[in-house]
């Protein structure tokens, strides 16, 4: 539970660095709204969402020997690529 709390907050001050960034622009303009807050916020949450959905598919399913360990251990070591690489790999290897 405490590894979710730091990884919620994580996330969190990322989001709250990309929403808050055009203040560091604040004399050029960057694109406006849609282009410095929308976008990124929309990509955390969409980034989050996958996240969750392979973290949590892991947990409920089964694996063959340590593959569940070893897919846990690489979607939370490398969120960004390890999430892509349990779809694509990890989900032919669980138990149907």
């Amino acid at each position: 539970m405490i590894k979710v709390k730091h990884f919620i907050i994580s996330y969190t001050v990322l989001l709250t660095v990309l929403v808050h960034r055009r203040n560091a622009y604040a004399t050029q303009d960057t694109g406006g709204f849609l282009l410095d807050t929308i976008f990124p916020v929309a990509f955390c949450i969409l980034f989050l969402v996958t996240w969750l959905w392979a973290f949590i598919d892991i947990l409920k399913n089964e694996f063959s020997g340590y593959n569940k360990g070893i897919w846990l251990l690489v979607v939370r070591a490398v969120p960004v690529f390890g999430f892509i690489l349990y779809f694509l790999l990890g989900r032919k290897q669980k138990y149907r």
